[in-house]
């Protein structure tokens, strides 16, 4: 009997295809679990995720976020000192960040650009820095001290 003919053999090779396409679709799934995993989303901590890669990161799509922070300083004070603005501009992203007073106001103003989708991992020293870069910046503080006028009234 032939093995078109045949059931059992027709199942045995039925069986052994099926479980190749099984075996090969459970490869790919978890390449591309892998793949994902390591796809820096937006709740990502981005300076951990660099830290063992095996793979390039793969941003959501080119962005450009600019935050804006007014704070209203206490009554009697005024800035003693403030952080030194932050300009980097590399060719997979750029991040600029400035702090200012007007009157009692302090305005903290940051724009994070993303301009590679993904960046390969000869460039990943690069975006190790930049990230450093800015979770320093975010850490910065200004400083403020009690105001002439309210010393003087003491």
């Amino acid at each position: 009997m032939s093995p078109e003919k045949d059931p059992a053999k027709f199942w045995k090779n039925f069986g052994k295809k099926q479980n190749s396409a099984v075996e090969d679709f459970v490869g790919k799934k978890k390449a591309m679990e892998q793949a994902a995993a390591e796809t820096v989303a937006a709740g990502d901590a981005p300076e951990v995720k660099l830290q063992a890669r095996q793979l390039p990161v793969i941003f959501d799509g080119p962005r450009r976020d600019t935050d804006t922070f007014e704070i209203t300083m206490p009554a009697g004070y005024e800035v003693d000192d403030l952080p030194p603005a932050v300009d980097m501009d590399y060719s997979l992203a750029s991040y600029h960040s400035k702090t200012e007073a007007a009157g009692n106001k302090l305005k903290y103003t940051r724009t994070l650009e993303i301009k590679e989708l993904s960046v390969p991992m000869e460039k990943m020293d690069a975006l190790r820095k930049f990230y450093r870069v800015i979770a320093t910046d975010e850490r910065n503080t200004a400083v403020l001290k009690p105001s002439a006028a309210a010393a003087s009234a003491k």
